[in-house]
């Protein structure tokens, strides 16, 4: 999306971006050490890869932010529903293909397993998202970095 948005700007799209961004990448982040990310001593550059990965659409939100680049008042809605519409064709591209992605099978996070069994730690991500979606748009708000009208 943020390879799309630097050849072409779409407001829509931008949303979509900034809170998928805001939430998966920031929160990969913080989750440390990451069960997914490789070992920096073993795999030094696939370590890198991995953090530039996550960092690198952060800091792209913050350059469209410096450009003027302001979020429409809908965006959190947009993208929430973007994001359940994206859970649910991951949901069944992980049965077909046996995966785990986005952890909607089993958890991989150690705090995850102390929310629950499946689906229980499921249904306390959902809450989570929707609380960090909810907290996203307060900021961006208070930053006044949504459009006002």
């Amino acid at each position: 999306m943020g390879l799309i948005l630097s050849f072409k700007f779409n407001q829509k799209l931008f949303g979509i971006f900034f809170y998928f961004v805001w939430t998966g990448d920031l929160l990969t982040l913080l989750i440390w050490p990451n069960p997914v990310s490789p070992p920096l001593t073993t795999f030094p550059l696939s370590w890198a890869g991995f953090i530039l990965k996550h960092t690198v659409p952060l800091a792209l939100t913050i350059f469209f932010i410096k450009q003027g680049q302001l979020l429409n008042k809908n965006a959190a809605w947009t993208a929430l529903k973007v994001m359940l519409m994206y859970a649910g064709f991951v949901a069944i591209y992980n049965l077909v293909f046996d995966q785990n992605i986005l952890d909607l099978r089993y958890p991989t996070l150690v705090i995850e397993r102390f929310f629950g069994e499946w689906p229980i730690y499921v249904c306390v991500n959902i809450l989570l998202t929707l609380l960090w979606y909810t907290l996203i748009h307060f900021i961006t708000n208070r930053l006044k970095l949504v459009k006002v009208s």
